[in-house]
């Protein structure tokens, strides 16, 4: 096969592909929870087509889910998380440029929702089209995605705001909050999003069991944070 490995990480054949069928391949999998082949999918997508793939925040948003799901497979798994415990490097921050790499795929294990923050960073700048008011809220000025990402956005950023996108991205980031013990952080993520969400329920454009779906997250975690953070 040319253009890489001839096998996915799951030992399956891997024909040679485009960027198309990786991200079809990716929802594919994320809808089986096979959570592994879903991100390394849409992380050679987005790498490989940085132009098009690349731009869509609903892209990276996926991405985010699928560490999520990793991370969550990790917990259920007890064999795996011995594995991985005492291995992890604790690096507190992953690169955007770093996803897809090779090095990035072999390691796709470790550190699973600092690479969910990265993923969800750069969806929440994306598809708020580089609006500072959220980004100064989910990335601090002196970050790895600040340096590198943010000189990028007037060439990434959507033409148009898509909410959708946004708020599940915001309200996704804040149980990575959660789940890191930044419940203060969580708690701000999760003001912001409802806040976004009063301010635009009523728009043409939005799915209304999509908007549900997030109104409800967006409730349990800040009750969830709420709680951590009194007093």
């Amino acid at each position: 096969v040319q253009g890489g490995h001839s096998f996915w990480s799951d030992g399956t054949a891997r024909p040679d592909i485009t960027p198309e069928i990786l991200h079809n391949t990716s929802i594919c999998a994320f809808q089986a929870q096979e959570f592994n082949k879903a991100y390394e999918c849409m992380s050679q997508c987005v790498r490989v087509s940085g132009n098009l793939f690349g731009k869509r925040g609903r892209c990276w948003l996926r991405l985010g889910q699928s560490c999520i799901g990793i991370y969550t497979n990790i917990q259920q798994d007890a064999k795996l998380q011995e594995s991985v415990e005492g291995q992890n490097n604790n690096t507190t921050e992953i690169d955007p440029l770093y996803i897809g790499s090779e090095e990035d795929l072999s390691n796709i294990y470790f550190n699973p929702l600092e690479r969910a923050i990265t993923c969800l960073s750069c969806a929440i700048a994306i598809s708020s089209s580089g609006n500072t008011e959220f980004l100064n809220a989910v990335i601090p000025s002196n970050s790895i995605f600040a340096g590198k990402i943010l000189p990028l956005l007037p060439k990434i950023a959507s033409l148009d705001l898509d909410l959708d996108c946004l708020e599940m991205s915001l309200a996704t980031l804040a149980y990575v909050k959660l789940q890191l013990k930044d419940h203060a952080g969580a708690l701000a993520i999760c003001k912001l999003t409802e806040r976004l969400h009063s301010e635009n329920a009523n728009k043409d454009n939005r799915c209304a069991a999509t908007s549900l779906q997030i109104q409800k997250m967006v409730e349990v975690y800040s009750r969830e944070a709420t709680v951590h953070t009194a007093g």
